[in-house]
């Protein structure tokens, strides 16, 4: 079998929850070998479900669970002296430190770039907080619907016709941490390039990422909008001023006839051939000029039409369209079945499940899930006593969380 991408870098990951902890997964999933750091209690991720029969259990987070495929698990105190000198050997022999301490945090602990720099220069640390690491709210903490706010986003959604259907809907944040998930991407993505850089160069460096920053820089456009032409985005007015989100009789589409072309084919699948050369929708301009016009009667024919009927016959007929599909619906893709998107894993305690696996392929040096998620502490004698050399005495010992 051919070697991973990533078969012989060692990363060292101090995170919890999703964005760093998705970092290292990524990286894992190729190939590199990610020791995962939890604290005595567990990465908090193991208090979220969902669960198998809803019930709980910190060895059957389904959160954890993804987030930790491929990775060696050990407990730590990085608050015990004696504990954080452990770590710091373990730092010594890595390629890539992931953590998500504040600057103040990795001062106090001794784990800032500039120590950990002096004692392996080749090491890439990067670090993965809400604000990033300098300016005035550098060290202030901010959970997911915190970073979303400040990212913008949750002013905004849901767009399209989201302002008709949710009118009176207050900020929200994304589905899914799907802003944390972006922040684990472009980490993994950062974390890469100074690895490359390192490869060149011979030094390591520090990879600062702010997530607040990378959810800036996916609503660019609403950004930009403001510093050139002074117009706050907000729910009101960010929607599509022809097309856009339409109800159906069983769930929701996205229709864009965008090009004057688009709209020709759309009008025909509508049953209404006339309106591709009405003078009110037949160029892009009048469409826009007369958005709310064009998108009633959208809606009218959408409305009963199923999701799946208008996507097959606007995909055969040339008009760019989307369905909102349920979770069901996306397991059971034909294509998704082909692909191979999903693949099952098998873990001692949560059982054999399917998994999410990779939106990429590279078969010279595949990707693959290598282990499952670690149980609380599992590599512990693997690591203290046959990696450090540690005695029985000298291994830390954790009291082991209640399920």
């Amino acid at each position: 079998m051919p070697r991973s991408a990533l078969h012989d870098l060692k990363i060292v990951e101090c995170a919890s929850f999703v964005a760093g902890p998705y970092c290292s997964k990524l990286l894992g999933d190729m190939g590199a070998e990610v020791l995962k750091v939890e604290p005595p209690l567990g990465d908090i991720a193991r208090t979220y479900g969902p669960y198998p029969g809803g019930r709980r259990h910190p060895e059957k987070s389904g959160l954890f669970l993804y987030l930790n495929t491929s990775k060696l698990g050990i407990t730590l105190d990085v608050e015990a002296p004696g504990e954080r000198e452990l770590l710091l050997r373990l730092i010594c022999d890595a390629d890539v430190f992931v953590h998500d301490f504040s600057p103040a945090r990795a001062r106090g602990l001794g784990l800032d770039f500039g120590i950990l720099n002096r004692l392996n220069s080749s090491l890439v640390v990067t670090c993965v907080t809400p604000y990033g690491s300098s300016g005035p709210k550098a060290d202030l903490p901010g959970h997911e619907l915190n970073v979303c706010q400040a990212g913008g986003e949750g002013y905004v959604v849901p767009g399209g016709l989201g302002r008709r259907l949710f009118p009176a809907a207050p900020p929200l944040r994304l589905g899914g941490h799907a802003g944390d998930y972006d922040a684990g991407v472009a980490s993994a993505l950062a974390t890469m390039a100074a690895l490359l850089a390192r490869d060149i160069h011979g030094q390591g460096q520090f990879v600062d990422i702010s997530r607040q920053e990378v959810n800036l820089a996916l609503n660019r456009v609403t950004m930009v909008t403001y510093e050139s032409e002074g117009l706050v985005t907000t729910r009101d007015n960010r929607f599509y001023k022809f097309g856009g989100l339409f109800p159906t009789s069983d769930g929701y589409v996205v229709l864009r006839p965008t090009e004057d072309n688009h709209w020709a084919a759309l009008a025909e699948i509508m049953g209404r051939p006339d309106l591709a050369t009405d003078p009110r929708f037949s160029k892009r301009q009048n469409r826009i000029s007369n958005g709310d016009e064009c998108n009633a009667l959208i809606a009218e024919w959408a409305a009963t039409q199923t999701k799946r009927a208008i996507y097959d016959r606007c995909n055969a007929g040339g008009c760019p369209v989307g369905p909102f599909n349920n979770s069901q619906e996306i397991v059971q893709d034909p294509q998704m079945e082909h692909r191979g998107f999903f693949k099952e894993v098998d873990h001692p305690v949560a059982g054999r499940w399917p998994y999410p696996s990779a939106p990429y392929s590279f078969p010279g040096t595949p990707w693959k899930i290598s282990r499952p998620a670690p149980t609380l502490g599992e590599h512990n004698s693997l690591v203290y006593r046959e990696r450090l050399g540690l005695s029985v005495d000298d291994t830390p010992i954790h009291k082991e969380r209640s399920s």
